[in-house]
This record gives structure tokens, sequence and C-alpha cells, in this order.
């Protein structure tokens, strides 16, 4: 069942803490139970992994932490490389995990100086240092650490010389398939939001700003509208027409949404909407691909 989401929704919850850097959650975390990860796109898997962290912490008294980073590192790592798009921004992604039931998440600054940091550094300093982890949950197949260096036995190693529990989640599948944010961004990529979807557990959106678009042939048309995403990362899914949600305030309107290969978006909707010619915070939640396949 797909969740259906608002971007004013969250801000009423107010349920989960954000920290800017590890200082400013020193000490104010009780018992963490901690993962760390760029969690782009808070798929399935993710939330299973959120899952977890809380019921461990409920079960030691603790409270639920995942460390991220922004920017995302592949993009201060290799520059050069210009294909990478994220699944969310990060306000998306801080949305998501909030709404996924995530107690307490620190965004760490991702630097070239960051990215250097020794594995049993990052671990000795900030996650046993800083948070005081009791628990270090971890995918089957986590590394860490300055090139990845931190290993599963290393990790173990770091654990008990800091007195914290290491916690393995196996690989989450959907249809026999491993879940990852890789396959997910592949599907939206070629336009298979249907696929993506399905992994994700929650219809793939994006939040930006409409106005009433002015392009030929639609000078009189009071239903069609530009949509303005400002993250210049952000995935969007291939030029062609898609069968949309635009949601804003407590309204979702069916609509068709048209891409070109310039990252321009035009909303088609009904008349009388209560837009009143722009908009801002709006979301376009993608629901089906409306491009003739050939079989």
């Amino acid at each position: 069942m797909m969740i259906y989401l608002s971007p004013v929704t969250r801000y009423p919850l107010l349920l989960m803490r954000v920290f800017n850097n590890f200082a400013e959650a020193k000490a104010k975390i009780k018992n963490a139970v901690v993962t760390t990860g760029s969690f782009d796109g808070v798929h399935i898997g993710h939330k299973e992994i959120v899952k977890r962290l809380n019921s461990i912490a409920q079960d030691i008294g603790g409270e639920s932490v995942v460390v991220t980073f922004n920017p995302h590192p592949r993009i201060l790592l290799y520059p050069d490389q210009k294909d990478l798009k994220l699944i969310n921004t990060l306000e998306e992604k801080t949305m998501l995990l909030e709404r996924a039931g995530l107690k307490n998440l620190i965004v760490v600054n991702f630097t070239l100086e960051f990215s250097k940091i020794p594995s049993d550094s990052f671990i000795t300093r900030h996650i046993a240092g800083d948070l005081g982890a009791k628990v270090l949950v971890a995918s089957y197949n986590h590394q860490f650490g300055h090139k990845r260096q931190g290993d599963r036995d290393f990790l173990y190693q770091l654990a008990n010389k800091h007195d914290f529990r290491i916690e393995e989640i196996p690989m989450q599948q959907i249809n026999k398939e491993t879940i990852s944010s890789t396959k997910i961004r592949k599907a939206l990529f070629r336009g298979d939001v249907e696929t993506a979807n399905s992994y994700l557990g929650y219809e793939y959106f994006m939040i930006g700003n409409i106005k009433l678009y002015k392009g030929e042939g639609y000078e009189a048309c009071e239903s069609v509208y530009e949509f303005q995403v400002d993250d210049s990362n952000k995935l969007l899914p291939p030029e062609g027409a898609y069968e949309i949600k635009l949601s804003f305030e407590d309204k979702a309107i069916q609509g068709k949404a048209i891409l070109d290969n310039n990252r321009k978006i035009v909303v088609e909707i009904g008349n009388d909407t209560g837009i009143n010619k722009e908009r801002n915070n709006c979301m376009i939640i993608f629901l089906k691909n409306l491009n003739s396949k050939e079989p």
C-alpha cells in the first residue's frame, strides 16, 4: 500500500529532532541506537532499518539516530561524474525519515576534510564519543570511514573496544530482488515510476513552486502551470507525459505532467483549483508513465 504524502503534514508533527553536526547532538540523546548512511529514497529497506532502530531503542530505553551526509559523498568526491541524481532532496529525505518514525537525524556537512577521517577515528570520536552509542545498526554490506576502510570485522573490533553492540540487518528483498537506491534511480531514469514506487513503498514525488505557464498555445489557459524544481541534483524521470497528483495544503488534484529534456515540467490540471496563478511548496506525486511503449 502506498503512503500518501503532503508537504504540509510534516510541520505539525515535530516528532524528530534534526542536528546539523555531532557537536549539536552531544549529550542530548539517551542510549543512542545509531546507523549511518545516505538513505537516498528512504525506501522499503531503509524503513525496515528505522523500524529496527526503534525496536532496539525501546528495549534499552534509548532513542533512534540516523547519521546522514549533505551533500551526498559521491557529489563531492567525484565532481566529474555529472550523472548522479538523487531520489530525494534533503528536505524530502528529512520529511520521509520523520514519517518513518525516526527520533533523531544528524546531518553531517560532508567536506573533503571530513571524508579523510579514518574509520577508527570516526567511530571513536563521533559514534562512541559524541553520541555515546549503545548499539550500532549496520546493513549486511556496511562500510564506513576514509576510502570505506571500515569493514564488518573491523567494526566488531571497535565495538568491543568501545563497549557498544553491533546489530546486523539482512538484505531486504522485494520480488526476489535486492532493494537499493541504485535500482530505484535506474527505474526512474527509464521512466518506470510504477516499479520505482513499489521499491519505495510510496509514490515518487518532488516539492517545488508552480506558476501559470505562458508557453505557446497556453497564454489564456488557467489550468496549465510550470513546476519549478530548484535542486539541480534532484532526479527527474525522462521526457514524456505522466499521470500525477498535485498536492498543496489539504488538496490533491489529479492531472498530467509533461517533462522535457531541459528539466522543464508543465502540469495540466482542472480549472478552479484554488492555486491562484502561483503557489510555493507544492508536491507532484508520480503515479504512472503515460508514454506509449513499443511492444
